[in-house]
């Protein structure tokens, strides 16, 4: 039985970034429930040598979007960074 990189990877992706929204939504609710601009959590770093949390979201993105492209058997889709 033959199975592409794609069909194995993308259940995961999708759970990988759907978690990611469950995390940006809670992040969301506490800045409400904090009365705080939650675009402060947005550019905040988990810690001082990791990327900006938008920067790191966006990354995950991107790398999932290329890859299953590319693992589906067609080019893969480069995403312009903003």
């Amino acid at each position: 039985m033959k199975i592409s990189m794609h069909a194995l990877s993308i259940d995961i992706f999708t759970q990988v970034l759907g978690n990611l929204s469950g995390i940006l939504e809670k992040g969301a609710a506490h800045a409400t429930a904090k009365k705080f601009d939650s675009g402060v959590l947005v550019v905040s770093r988990i810690a001082p040598d990791y990327a900006a949390v938008v920067e790191a979201d966006s990354n995950s993105v991107r790398y999932r979007k290329e890859f299953s492209g590319a693992a589906g058997g067609g080019r893969a889709t480069t995403l312009r960074r903003q």
